[in-house]
C-alpha cells in the first residue's frame, strides 16, 4: 500500500464570481447630437454604431474602429454625405462616420481606458467639445484604445434618429474611479491649439495625472462631418 499526501486548496476566485461580476457596470457614457444631418448622413451615423454595437475587447486587448466597423463603402451599407478630405468639404461614402469614432474617443476616455491611437480633424466640429474628438478614415487614419482593466469590456452603441449613445460596459474599478479632463485652449490667426489632460481620482485622491493627444484645428469655421 502507499500512501499520498493530499490536501485541498480552494480557487480565491470562482466561475460563479467571476460570472457575476462580468458586464455588470457601466464604466463610462456619452452621446452626441446628430439631428440636423441630413438623411444620408443620419443613416450612416446609425450604420457604424449598428456595426460597432457588441464589440468585446478582452483584458489587455487593443480595439481598432477602422477594424470593427470596416471600410465605409456601399457595399457595407454607407451612403454618399459631405465629410473633409485635404481640408475641403466634398461627398463622399460614409460621411458623419466620424462621429461615431468620437462619441466613442469620449466615452473611453471617462471610463478611463488607455488611448493607443487617436487624431483630431483638421478642422473643430460641432458636436463635441474641443479636443475630444476623433477622426477615422479608410487609408489608415484610426481610433484605437486598449482594455487596461482586469475584466473584458462591451460597447454599446444605439441611436434614436437624433443622437447617438456609447456606453462602456464591464466591471467597475474596485475602490471606484473619478475621471475627469482639463483642456487648455490657445488661438492663433492659423488656428486652435488644444493640449488636454486627464486625472483619475480614487478616494478623492488623483492617482493618474497624463497627458492625452494634443489637437490642432486650422482656422475654419465649425462643421458637423
Amino acid at each position: 500500500p502507499v500512501i499520498v499526501p493530499w490536501e485541498t486548496s480552494y480557487a480565491a476566485v470562482t466561475a460563479e464570481t467571476l460570472q457575476s461580476k462580468l458586464f455588470a457596470d457601466v464604466l463610462a457614457s456619452y452621446n452626441t447630437y446628430y439631428g440636423s444631418s441630413t438623411a444620408n448622413r443620419s443613416a450612416n451615423v446609425a450604420r457604424a454604431a449598428s456595426l460597432l454595437n457588441g464589440a468585446v475587447i478582452a483584458p489587455g486587448g487593443i480595439f481598432s474602429f477602422n477594424d470593427r466597423v470596416g471600410k465605409r463603402t456601399t457595399y457595407n451599407g454607407f451612403y454618399t454625405a459631405p465629410e473633409y478630405v485635404n481640408g475641403e468639404t466634398v461627398q463622399g461614402i460614409g460621411g458623419g462616420t466620424c462621429q461615431v469614432s468620437t462619441t466613442l474617443y469620449c466615452a473611453v476616455l471617462y471610463a478611463g481606458l488607455d488611448i493607443v491611437s487617436r487624431t483630431n480633424h483638421m478642422f473643430t466640429v460641432s458636436y463635441a467639445p474641443l479636443g475630444q474628438d476623433a477622426t477615422v478614415a479608410d487609408d489608415g487614419v484610426d481610433f484605437q484604445f486598449s482594455n487596461n482593466t482586469n475584466y473584458p469590456i462591451k460597447i454599446s452603441a444605439y441611436t434614436d434618429g437624433s443622437s447617438i449613445y456609447v456606453d462602456i460596459i464591464g466591471t467597475a474599478w474596485d475602490p471606484a474611479r473619478e475621471v475627469k479632463l482639463d483642456h487648455s485652449v490657445s488661438y492663433s490667426s492659423g488656428g486652435t491649439y488644444v493640449y488636454s489632460k486627464r486625472y483619475i481620482y480614487e478616494n478623492g485622491e488623483c492617482i493618474t495625472d497624463e497627458e492625452l493627444p494634443s489637437s490642432y484645428y486650422k482656422a475654419h469655421e465649425s462643421s458637423s462631418q
